[in-house]
């Protein structure tokens, strides 16, 4: 073990190619479950750093691309693309090169022109004219550099002398690339280094044992290191019972708030989330974010938690109403509010923050006046199609102003306020694109434009 540990840390210190030899399958398979065991400690610490900045509210964890992935997929599908897939390729594109052969860099270098494509085409908006050529001759270079035997020999020579540079290059690129997981804030960039400190010292060992052992070694340790990680998370909804958090009985009402889905005891799958709420009985599951959006009627976008984590965590509640003094779905929703609160210690307050708004407006008065319908009929045939793969379309016929803006709102995720006439009807179809895209798209087709303001809005902040 403690030559194993100075092997390690003279890598750190100096990563060099000079791979084992003469190691047996036995003795590849011990080595791979040392590094397994000797990251622990530090990811644990890491791990707990970022947990700190989750409490206090200085990152965000909400809509994590993983965590939103684990919602919105079967477990099966989850385990073969967190656990096989996704650490296939990434070994592919972050750890193939390490050894640098010519076809070994051709991973990396396809997704480096597939976020150049993307920069050109969906953040830039550059004419068609410019960005196909540019793309054409970036990705002519692309290829030139990988097979040209003089710049390969150039680059492997260079590469040679300077591969320690390299080495943690790739590897804190990959770390750096997890950022992505999250949605974008200043706070989430002043504590980068602090977030991406577990994918560091995976991506370094990673890289150690591609080296040492060669590709599907490093291939093997990643999907070993997600299993650990991933597979409680997934496993966790099917054997955890929910947990009683706070039991109230009065003569006037019965309360009870669990830590996780109430509604799915004895089910095979966790149950949908679950929202009810009446003068007689309230029962709600969900994120604790999305319960208290119910019980106050307040869009999520307006409730902030200093405690991300707990935003995010799932809780049952339910109410029941045995007196007629509570006669309407407002009190029991303050009554079940109150003691949710402070079944968790929690407090709230109402405070201006400051928040991004769209206003959807005429820029093209010509444009738009094309797509006007030939009736002012009431609104009909209004239909939303799957609107989350590459392919799906969001199509909405015969509709006004204020129901196109409410729709986009939902469909993105951002709010949305109409400047437009509400007495114009209109037909239009969208295709899936992210948020610029979709400015883009109805600026260039239909003459609309919408455009961001900073306002001060009041929002619900618990504490």
């Amino acid at each position: 073990m403690k030559k194993a540990t100075q092997l390690i840390f003279k890598f750190f210190l100096k990563p060099e190619q000079d791979s084992f030899s003469g190691q047996t399958i036995t003795d590849k398979i011990k080595w791979l479950l040392f590094l397994l065991v000797f990251e622990m400690p530090f990811l644990i610490v890491f791990l707990s750093l970022y947990y700190l900045l989750l409490i206090n509210g200085l990152v965000n964890s909400e809509n994590h691309l993983v965590g939103e992935l684990i919602k919105n997929n079967n477990i099966t599908f989850i385990v073969i693309f967190l656990i096989l897939v996704g650490p296939f390729i990434e070994e592919l594109i972050f750890r193939l090169p390490l050894r640098y052969k010519k076809a070994n860099f051709i991973p990396l270098t396809v997704v480096i022109l597939f976020f150049a494509g993307t920069l050109l085409f969906k953040k830039l908006h550059l004419s068609l004219a410019l960005s196909i050529p540019l793309f054409v001759v970036f990705t002519a270079f692309s290829i030139f550099y990988i097979f040209n035997r003089r710049m390969a020999e150039n680059r492997d020579k260079f590469l040679s002398s300077n591969y320690h540079y390299f080495f943690y290059s790739l590897t804190i690129l990959f770390a750096l690339i997890h950022i992505s997981n999250f949605n974008y804030s200043v706070s989430l960039l002043l504590f980068a280094p602090i977030i991406v400190l577990p994918q560091f010292v995976a991506g370094f060992l990673f890289g150690l044992i591609r080296i040492k052992q060669g590709f599907i070694w490093g291939f093997f340790l990643h999907a070993l290191h997600n299993a650990i990680f991933i597979l409680p998370v997934l496993l966790f909804p099917y054997f955890n019972n929910p947990k009683l958090i706070d039991k109230i009985d009065k003569d006037d009402y019965t309360f009870e708030v669990y830590d996780g889905n109430y509604f799915s005891k004895g089910k095979s799958s966790p149950a949908a989330d679950i929202s009810k709420v009446t003068a007689n009985k309230i029962e709600l599951s969900g994120t604790f974010k999305n319960v208290v959006s119910k019980l106050t009627r307040t869009n999520k976008k307006y409730i902030w938690f200093k405690n991300s984590i707990l935003a995010e965590k799932e809780i049952s509640l339910i109410f029941r109403n045995n007196s007629a003094k509570i006669e309407s779905a407002k009190i029991s929703s303050q009554i079940a509010l109150e003691n949710l609160l402070k079944s968790y210690n929690l407090e709230t307050k109402n405070e201006k923050r400051d928040l991004t708004i769209w206003y959807l407006s005429v820029k093209n008065e010509h444009l738009f006046a094309t797509h006007f319908s030939d009736s002012v009929d009431s609104i009909n045939n209004n239909t939303i199609r799957g609107f989350y793969g590459a392919k799906d379309t969001l199509k909405l016929n015969n509709i006004n102003s204020e129901y196109f803006a409410r729709t986009l709102q939902i469909a993105f995720d951002n709010e949305i306020q109409n400047e437009i006439d509400t007495n114009t009807v209109f037909s239009i179809e969208i295709p899936n694109d992210d948020f610029n895209g979709l400015k883009h798209f109805l600026e260039s087709n239909f003459g609309l434009t919408i455009e961001k303001k900073t306002e001060k809005r009041d929002m619900l902040v618990i504490f």
